[in-house]
């Protein structure tokens, strides 16, 4: 048994020491674009991309940087009233009886303005993202640690 945990920790290792090693440029870079933050919380996604999430004059914001420090998006939380109409509708007509649970707005390092919209039944959750104009871009269960993603073909 102790030989399991042992190995078990050894595996785990290197993915606890991921998430605490974030490049002093991507640290810094947020401290360049909002000087005021604090309690960062830091995650690595992957591909070598890093989220920084903390809270701005109370509002939830995450900034997502690749490893140069390169600015990939940034996604502020909304009210669900800040979504638009068309995005309030889609959910209420193709997820009837389920209401909207979070809300984002999503600018990425082009401009481009996206909207998400997480929906929540009980323990599963569904986060759908949508354009500017309130067209489906992407679906993605939520509900387990490999999200199943689908592209909607609209």
């Amino acid at each position: 048994m102790k030989t399991k945990l042992l190995v078990l920790a050894i595996l785990l290792f290197p993915l606890m020491l991921s998430a605490q090693d974030i490049p002093s440029n991507v640290k810094q870079k947020v401290k360049t674009i909002y000087p005021d933050a604090q309690d960062i919380k830091w995650d690595v996604e992957g591909k070598g991309q890093y989220e920084a999430e903390f809270k701005i004059d109370g509002v939830q914001t995450a900034l997502l940087f690749d490893s140069e420090a390169s600015l990939i998006e940034t996604e502020t939380k909304i009210a669900v009233s800040e979504l638009p109409s068309k995005v309030r509708d889609y959910i209420s007509s193709e997820y009837a009886g389920k209401s909207i649970t979070e809300a984002a707005k999503i600018i990425d390092s082009k401009g481009n303005l996206k909207y998400e919209a997480e929906i929540t039944e009980g323990k599963k959750s569904k986060d759908i993202l949508f354009d500017q104009n309130g067209n489906v871009i992407k679906k993605a269960d939520t509900d387990s640690d490999e999200d199943s993603e689908e592209e909607d073909g609209d």
